[in-house]
């Protein structure tokens, strides 16, 4: 094992559970078309009202613009190939009222976008013991300024915005023996894993790995969340993909997963049905990130764990989207 394994220094540990992830199910090695995956639509709308305070003045509260918070949901049509949505960050919005005519909107927020990823919801049918998995929609949100005296319209005959989204052209599958290895197996140039400690038991498997990575180039997928709780932060981790730097990674590990000896995954069959304990370290000497993982799972045909699959997205890039929703109505404020 290289020495970057024997000098590591600053070490930060989360426990969490996460869910199985059928991500890549389809063919994502074809040209990426936002319409083919992506639908908006509404989801809520709000009002509210400012005051001003002026010394001297009668009143002393001055009424500002009322303000109409617009909500709506992403919902994904189709999986194949988005790593990752930054519903966060909504660029050139136009919004037209009944007339036809613009509506002011507030400044957007200019900051590094936090690509979060695609998540499940899981649902077990007892009729036929199947378990039926839902993809949660992706929120966002803007606000329409109304400066007095103007009233709000009866409808929005328009609203056009964008978002981005990192995507990939090119997804590979690539499934390790579910035994421990001698010697560290290369998924990608910057990552490479050691699969040092695997147990099966007939309700629940177990493996502990050591992951090298050059963080220029690869982006691993530090932390997760339960479904059962929103997409953002968790434990200081930001969950999804966040880069610091214009350039993106070269290779983004979407997803690990756990099959039977068929090649079917043994993961889906609960919700939450994860832990993982996770660490990270830093080398000084051979600048690479070294991350401590051991994966547990409880459930049925857990006794069946085969193979370790990694989803490896290659190449990523940013994609813009655009959305438009047409004859919105507006409720009565």
């Amino acid at each position: 094992m290289s020495s970057a394994m024997r000098n590591a220094s600053a070490v930060v540990v989360c426990i969490c559970a996460i869910p199985a992830m059928l991500w890549a199910q389809g063919d994502a090695n074809t040209p990426w078309d936002p319409n083919a995956h992506l639908v908006a639509y509404p989801k809520s709308m709000g009002m509210t009202t400012t005051f001003e305070y002026w010394a001297g003045a009668e009143p002393a509260w001055q009424r500002g613009p009322n303000k109409m918070q617009f909500s709506g949901q992403i919902a994904v049509t189709d999986p194949a190939g988005l790593i990752g949505l930054a519903a966060d960050t909504v660029m050139e919005i136009l919004v037209l009222d009944e007339a036809g005519e613009p509506l002011m909107t507030e400044p957007l927020s200019q900051y590094t976008p936090l690509y979060e990823p695609v998540v499940y919801t899981s649902t077990f049918w007892t009729p036929t013991g199947e378990m039926i998995h839902t993809i949660v929609p992706f929120d966002f949100s803007f606000d329409i300024v109304m400066p007095p005296p103007i009233e709000f319209p009866s409808r929005l005959s328009r609203i056009e915005w964008s978002m981005n989204a990192l995507v990939s052209d090119t997804v590979e599958l690539i499934d390790l023996p579910f035994v421990p290895s001698e010697e560290g197996i290369e998924l990608a140039p910057g990552l490479e894993v050691f699969v040092e400690q695997t147990s099966i038991e007939e309700s629940r498997y177990q493996f502990h790995s050591t992951i090298l990575i050059d963080s220029a180039r690869i982006a691993y997928p530090r932390t997760h969340m339960p479904l059962s709780k929103p997409r953002g932060d968790d434990t200081g981790l930001l969950r999804g993909y966040l880069w610091s730097k214009t350039g993106l990674p070269e290779t983004v590990v979407v997803e690990i997963d756990v099959l039977d000896a068929d090649g079917v995954s043994i993961q889906n069959y609960a919700q939450d049905a994860r832990t993982v304990t996770f660490s990270i370290a830093t080398d000084s000497e051979e600048d690479l990130t070294i991350i401590t993982q051991t994966l547990t799972g409880t459930g049925r045909g857990a006794g069946a764990a085969a193979f370790i699959r990694y989803v490896v997205a290659r190449d990523p890039y940013r994609q813009k989207v655009d959305f438009t929703l047409e004859d919105v109505p507006v409720p009565g404020f």
